[in-house]
């Protein structure tokens, strides 16, 4: 039985969870790592899509984000011994095949398998992606056209919906001298089946689109692979760079840090810490969690407008004069969509001026209007303490620790664990 693994890296457009029928699973963590959900006994899927508290919500991550929780995907999921790991990338060439790519090639990547459609506007796109296999040394396995044409499921007539006007994906393999694995008629019953996560190849074993699918898979299953027999991707470690703490060693540290100053100690075993030590990262994270999740169950179960407004304004204080700046951020980014540095990048890519007199008011109203993203939830207890639990979890999902239930909250921080363990 042919073992299969896939990767989710459309970071912030994750689609796989529905299309397989596995929304609303869980990721868990074992430990040699995360385990990836399990659609059939013999394919897996991991995705940033289990990770979120809603299908709704939204990943507005810059490319360092993205490219960490890729490469923790990679080196901290246990996929087990596969003979096929899939890697669903977006659309372009950005930080997601950059992370994908620069990672796997010491594991050995066997190659790219190319989508594109008809139309000229696809497939200039996809040169460019070819390219970008060609400079990065990525073999290319072929191209597959989608919806190439409709098949009527009637009398059979073949009908171009999209007419290619250069001669689509065949003339452009030809002159690329790159291989085309076949063409992929539009099929709304397919579509259908992704929406609602049914087996295509079960619902429609005879159509035209599960043929030539069998078809594309005959082509590429006889080709040279690699079994990927280690239950992670090897190189990982937390010194990494893009590394998603993104966090200083300790305050200290980074203090020296910031004024550019160069230290070299002597090589020799460290001692123990003393207790009365500033605190390091790891010991101002935990105290800082145990404050505010104790703080939110203890919060008001029905509190007063000026309660919840005062619970607001901390929260926003909280996230600008936290003692770890690269910590801030990161609560920061979780809080707010970083405005400002959005409309920067506009104004560079308008030409605009950068004149801050100018822009201030205008930034000051967009902020203002789109400020929060995930504001805190303070209209009573329950909703601060499970806002806050996934605030956490956020956290630990970048950090490659376990996911807390937050239907749990009251039980570890306020009330003790039911069965009694901590009367």
């Amino acid at each position: 039985m042919t073992r299969v693994g896939i990767l989710d890296a459309d970071i912030c457009g994750p689609s796989q969870p529905r299309v397989l029928g596995v929304r609303g699973e869980q990721v868990h963590n074992s430990g040699s790592g995360w385990s990836p959900v399990y659609v059939t006994d013999n394919l897996s899927l991991m995705s940033i899509g289990f990770l979120l508290g809603s299908p709704d919500d939204a990943v507005i991550w810059r490319g360092p984000k993205k490219n960490g929780m890729i490469k923790q995907f990679l080196s901290e999921v246990d996929w087990g011994e596969l003979d096929y790991l899939l890697i669903d990338t977006p659309p372009g060439t950005s930080d997601e095949h950059l992370s994908a790519v620069q990672y796997l090639t010491s594991a050995g990547l066997d190659g790219a398998l190319v989508v594109t459609t008809p139309q000229e506007v696809a497939l200039l796109d996809v040169r460019k992606e070819l390219q970008f296999c060609t400079k990065l040394g990525v073999p290319v396995l072929g191209v597959l056209e989608n919806m190439s044409l409709f098949i009527c499921p009637n009398c059979k007539t073949r009908s171009e919906i999209f007419p290619a006007t250069t001669g689509g994906a065949a003339q452009m393999c030809s002159e690329l001298g790159v291989p085309l694995l076949g063409s992929l008629p539009l099929d709304p019953i397919l579509a259908r089946c992704c929406d609602d996560g049914r087996d295509f190849l079960q619902e429609l074993p005879s159509s035209p689109a599960v043929t030539a699918l069998r078809n594309i898979v005959d082509t590429i299953e006889p080709l040279p692979k690699r079994s990927l027999k280690s239950s992670k991707m090897p190189g990982h470690s937390a010194d990494d760079e893009d590394k998603p703490c993104r966090a200083c060693s300790d305050f200290k540290t980074w203090a020296k840090s910031q004024n550019k100053v160069t230290f070299t100690t002597p090589n020799k075993q460290p001692s123990p810490r003393p207790k009365d030590c500033p605190l390091d990262k790891d010991e101002l994270g935990t105290s800082t969690w145990r404050f505010l999740h104790t703080m939110a169950s203890y919060y008001p179960k029905s509190p007063t407008k000026k309660q919840s407004e005062d619970m607001v304004q901390f929260f926003n204080i909280f996230a600008q004069f936290y003692p770890c700046e690269p910590c801030a951020l990161d609560f920061q980014e979780d809080l707010f969509m970083r405005w400002f540095g959005k409309w920067a990048d506009f104004l560079i890519v308008f030409g605009m001026s950068m004149d801050l007199s100018v822009h201030i008011p205008k930034m000051i109203r967009v902020i203002e209007a789109n400020i929060k993203i995930n504001p805190p939830r303070t209209e009573n207890q329950d909703a601060l303490a499970k806002w806050l639990c996934e605030r956490h979890n956020t956290v630990n999902v970048k950090l490659g620790k376990p996911v807390f239930d937050c239907s749990k909250v009251h039980e570890r921080w306020r009330d003790g664990w039911l069965d009694g363990s901590c009367d």
